[in-house]
């Protein structure tokens, strides 16, 4: 065993830690497995952006940025 190799170390990715828990939200949108959002304010789409941005003429941010924040106001604003 002096050939120089390192003995493969790493965690398999199907295990987790302790207290590490699956994530809470999973991307329902019609669309491929490997085109599946990695977070809830992608999934918002075009036409329920452009109105909200109707209501927000102040939001002047790429499209990206207003997502989050039309998220964030749903996810934290009060009703």
């Amino acid at each position: 065993m002096s050939d120089g190799l390192q003995p493969y170390t790493a965690r398999p990715s199907a295990y987790r830690l302790p207290g590490e828990r699956a994530p809470e939200w999973r991307c329902l949108c019609p669309v491929p497995n490997y085109r599946r959002h990695a977070q809830p304010w992608l999934c918002i789409g075009d036409l329920e952006l452009a109105v909200w941005r109707v209501a927000h003429p102040e939001v002047t941010t790429s499209d990206r940025s207003a997502r989050c924040l039309l998220w964030m106001e749903r996810t934290f604003g009060k009703a």
